[in-house]
């Protein structure tokens, strides 16, 4: 995806738990898809999450977290993502990385539309799309909003990813077609 992205398999994030957070190294471990793009994303058990850095860019996001996350999280009427721990580079992996508590609340922009707009994934049909917006009361502004979150994210990725990561351009042009945007038809 990347270059110069570090190579992060299961074998090496199982074995920096394991020497590092012994008391987690036994727990379930799952990729989180899509994986992320600056940093892999690991599901631990039920309520964890492992972060680790694959690019020199993004080594930097989890001392700032560690520091920043516990100082605001009381200032918010929402949960943000607590930070429990910060593993050190071992077994060739060179960056510091994260062990979080797995809340999908999220500060993002502080609005709503951000976490809205993943009705328009292809996690859901027409009708599951229909049921989410109505139980959530969402209102035809988020609505809105929502559909001008899911263009730029998807119209941002696309040229990023479109050699390196097919599942994000994949479910990206799905967004685009699904709100009406398409691929200009040659000529």
């Amino acid at each position: 995806m990347h270059d110069h992205e570090v190579d992060i398999d299961e074998a090496l994030v199982r074995r920096l738990l394991q020497n590092q957070m012994p008391g987690v190294g036994s727990l379930r471990l799952s990729i989180v898809e899509p994986w992320g793009t600056d940093n892999a994303v690991w599901r631990l058990g039920d309520d964890l999450v492992v972060r680790l850095p694959r690019i020199d860019g993004a080594q930097g996001q989890v001392d700032k977290e560690a520091r920043w996350l516990p100082k605001i999280a009381p200032h918010l009427s929402i949960a943000v993502p607590e930070p429990l721990a910060v593993g050190e580079p071992e077994f060739g992996y060179p960056y510091r990385w994260a062990l979080h508590r797995w809340n999908w609340n999220s500060a993002c922009l502080g609005d709503p539309a951000v976490d809205v707009q993943v009705v328009w994934s292809p996690l859901f049909t027409d009708e599951s799309r229909r049921v989410f917006l109505e139980v959530l009361n969402v209102d035809d502004a988020t609505i809105r909003r929502s559909k001008g979150a899911a263009v730029n994210q998807a119209c941002a990725a696309l040229p990023y990813y479109l050699h390196t990561y097919p599942l994000i351009v994949e479910r990206s042009w799905h967004k685009l077609a699904l709100l009406g945007i398409g691929p200009l038809a040659e000529r």
